[in-house]
């Protein structure tokens, strides 16, 4: 099959989730072309492992940046979408496959609409359902209209049969757009598949702490990730001045909405400020199994807008580590059902530094229970699960 992936974004956990699935398609033989907005040093992990496959920019050669306000991203991403399906037409491509879809719908559709003929089968990939709101969700007005536009554009795509295959990660997310959208050809076009997983290498505590240059008197907790407001540092942050345990916070990530003098202003009014571990930073590949080898547990402190599943969650059962985390999303419903850790209230520094607290209380009890739940968990979602249930998919659409 000639396959055409694309996502604008290659930062966080993107170029990892589109490197799994290129790696199974070009096993299985297939040609992989994969799009971007431009080019990043970041696309160098799928040099480095040797992956064949077609890398193509929108915008070569330019440095502007992905994204902005909803105006200038619905127009990039317009711009994307196009230059993926003239792509498509020019290599007579079987599949296009948007791995990223959030906020893409309305663009979409309209290229779509605008294709008079299409001899490709589309797919999508909605990693959250952010255009669903709970009862007590604070959205403001502007948000709300562009959310349920979205949300019902996707459903025409669906009903109209315009897109093929929608996955999502759980069968909680696809109840949800079941209960949204009615008809059963539309419910046979949504698939559930892994939220995948890539085993870490089996790494000793000692080892990675010392790579690492920290201390180990004290237990260690891991927030990993970049400094996005949604995942609630800041919330850590308040947490931290109202916990009086002994026990080191390592921050691991790259500053975003959150910046290093927002993290140093915080630090500045801990009591003990050199429990403050920071690494603010982009964390290269071949150090994400040491930052996860060298902790005691991880700590996901996102906000009620994240409505997803997590990678740093994923990164934590491949390690074996319990997490304390926030009932957000999907993350909490996963933790609780199979017994990754501890579940607290979201935007709440009470209940976050209560949550680790209890941690605090029975260490070696949480890493003991929770190492083989962990690995069970990181086993059952391996990213070759999620990459043949993908493939499965193509091929039953092309046969159709």
């Amino acid at each position: 099959m000639r396959i055409i992936l694309f996502d604008p974004v290659v930062g966080g956990h993107h170029i990892e989730y589109a490197s799994y699935l290129i790696r199974y398609l070009v096993e299985q033989e297939d040609e992989i072309t994969f799009v971007t907005w431009k080019s990043d040093e970041l696309l160098n992990s799928l040099s480095t492992r040797k992956i064949p496959v077609i890398i193509k920019y929108v915008v070569p050669n330019s440095e502007i940046k992905f994204g902005g306000n909803i105006l200038k991203r619905s127009w990039q991403l317009a711009q994307g979408i196009n230059y993926c399906f003239n792509l498509a037409a020019a290599q007579r491509a079987d599949i296009v496959h948007h791995l990223y879809l959030e906020r893409s719908e309305l663009p979409l559709y309209f290229r779509v609409v605008k294709s008079k003929y299409c001899s490709w089968k589309l797919f999508a990939t909605l990693f959250w359902p952010y255009f669903i709101h709970e009862p007590d969700e604070k959205v403001e007005l502007f948000k709300r209209f562009y959310h349920s536009l979205n949300r019902w554009t996707l459903g025409q795509l669906l009903r109209e049969g315009k897109l093929n295959g929608l996955f999502v990660h759980t069968d909680r997310i696809r109840d949800k757009l079941f209960n949204l959208y009615s008809g059963d050809s539309l419910r046979q076009s949504i698939f559930v598949i892994p939220d995948p997983v890539e085993p870490l290498p089996q790494i000793s505590q000692k080892f990675a702490i010392d790579r690492l240059g920290l201390l180990q008197q004290k237990p260690i907790i891991l927030f990993f990730g970049g400094l996005r407001w949604d995942k609630g540092l800041d919330i850590l942050l308040k947490a931290l001045q109202l916990i009086e345990n002994e026990v080191y916070i390592l921050i691991a990530g790259k500053p975003a909405e959150i910046t290093e003098t927002d993290v140093m202003q915080y630090r500045q009014s801990l009591k003990k400020p050199g429990y403050l571990v920071m690494r603010l930073e982009h964390i290269p590949d071949e150090d994400v199994a040491n930052y996860f080898s060298a902790v005691d547990a991880v700590v996901l402190p996102y906000r009620r807008s994240f409505k997803g599943t997590s990678g740093v969650l994923q990164h934590a059962t491949a390690s074996g580590k319990p997490v304390i985390a926030t009932n957000v999303g999907e993350i909490g419903s996963i933790v609780r059902e199979n017994n990754l850790g501890i579940v607290v209230e979201p935007e709440s520094p009470e209940s976050l530094a209560g949550g680790i607290k209890q941690f605090l209380a029975q260490p070696s009890k949480w890493r003991e229970q929770v190492k083989s739940r962990a690995i069970q968990y990181a086993k059952a979602n391996h990213w070759r699960k999620m990459a043949t249930g993908v493939r499965k998919v193509y091929l039953s659409k092309i046969k159709e």
